[in-house]
């Protein structure tokens, strides 16, 4: 009989999930940590609640999946706030597992509570959630009461959709007010950097250089601790761009 454990295992493994950390303690969500097991899903103890977190979010930047951390009893969620507040402010994807506390989570994009009944809809509604941009930690309460419960698997998305093409609409806008050679510095963070040299291609006539911003006060964050930005640099050069865009234009029309 499939419980509702299995079925939160089993939507993290399909989100990407690698591994859960935690630190289980006495009178800990046996059930889920059974699910674990069963699931073959990796269980790495933790020093610590905010530990685990750290952890998780840092394996969630580093997959490009939603990082896991189960929190212990008692005092567990009061102590891993630390850990979530560093997965917000460094907006790693991260499901924050708990029990017994339904309650709002502070620093996370959302506070959800697991049901038997649609135990399927709410753990792919967190991946998706702590997925989609600005991505964070999302809170995932799973009583032992509910995790035991009988649970029928279904089918749905635990990935969100995948991000539109990129619009030129707002370079287009900068470089029709510009003069021909103007230079243009346009700042983006580096999980989006692609899309942005991507957009700038068919708008701009060069791209002269990518340069690396180095802060002196760096934010929070699990990965280099978010000091640095990334500027792409370049230069509007009309004649170039309109022959760029012919090229697209004739390659789209033969399908390649």
């Amino acid at each position: 009989m499939k419980t509702v454990a299995d079925v939160v295992v089993d939507g993290l493994k399909r989100a990407g999930t690698p591994r859960l950390f935690g630190v289980p303690g006495v009178a800990a969500n046996v059930r889920l940590l059974e699910a674990v097991r069963a699931h073959d899903l990796p269980f790495v103890l933790a020093y610590g609640d905010a530990a685990a977190c750290v952890m998780a979010a840092v394996t969630g930047d580093l997959t490009g999946a939603p990082g896991a951390a189960l929190a212990g009893p008692g005092p567990g969620v009061a102590a891993a706030v630390t850990g979530v507040a560093h997965a917000a402010l460094d907006r790693s994807p991260l499901i924050f597992l708990t029990d017994h506390h339904p309650a709002t989570l502070l620093a996370c994009k959302a506070s959800l509570r697991v049901e038997a009944a649609s135990a399927a809809h709410w753990v792919a509604h967190a991946a998706q959630l702590a997925m989609t941009p600005p991505r964070g930690p999302v809170h995932l309460d799973v009583s032992p009461d509910v995790a035991g419960a009988a649970a029928v698997p279904v089918a749905t998305a635990c990935r969100p959709e995948p991000l539109p093409p990129p619009v030129t609409s707002t370079l287009d806008a900068a470089a029709s007010v510009s003069r021909e050679g103007a230079v243009h510095f346009v700042c983006m963070d580096w999980r989006h950097i692609a899309e942005l040299m991507a957009a700038a291609k068919p708008v701009y006539g060069a791209t002269l250089n990518l340069v690396v911003w180095a802060k002196t006060n760096s934010g929070q964050g699990s990965f280099y601790r978010s000091a640095h930005e990334l500027i792409g640099v370049f230069r509007r050069l009309q004649a170039a761009a309109h022959a760029w865009r012919g090229e697209y234009a004739l390659a789209a029309a033969r399908g390649d």
